[in-house]
């Protein structure tokens, strides 16, 4: 499992489920206990008969890695002034972006179902290209 962001107030984070299409990644919400490192990160999954979790082994990664691992499904494109712009599968992606980060970058973004881009981007998954 790959636990991409975790909220301690209500103990649920979003694990990716390995899906990925056309600039997304599906995720779903999952309750865990607390990760030891904060996330993203890599864990095994140990199921109690009761329905509790425990996380195994967890191994820190990075956003960028995420990125790169599904890099044929990753938008290629910029953010400007708040305007998410690029390509994706053969087709030109347009989106508002709330994401603090502005330039050029390969991306993910996070959504409960494959489908339709959406056109608010409030959490993306960002490898940052580094241009001369």
């Amino acid at each position: 499992m790959i636990l991409i962001d975790y909220d301690p107030r209500t103990g649920v984070g979003l694990a990716a489920t390995g899906k990925a299409a056309c600039g997304q990644i599906e995720v779903r919400p999952i309750k865990i206990p607390p990760p030891p490192i904060s996330p993203p990160l890599r864990a095994g999954i140990l199921r109690s008969p009761n329905g509790g979790l425990a996380l195994i082994s967890p191994a820190p990664t990075s956003e960028a890695d995420l990125v790169l691992e599904n890099i044929d499904y990753a938008i290629e494109g910029e953010i400007r002034r708040g305007i998410l712009t690029g390509v994706a599968c053969g087709r030109k992606i347009k989106a508002k972006s709330y994401v603090p980060y502005e330039g050029p970058l390969l991306g993910l973004v996070p959504v409960k179902r494959l489908g339709d881009f959406p056109r608010a981007v409030f959490r993306m998954l960002i490898y940052r290209l580094a241009l001369p």
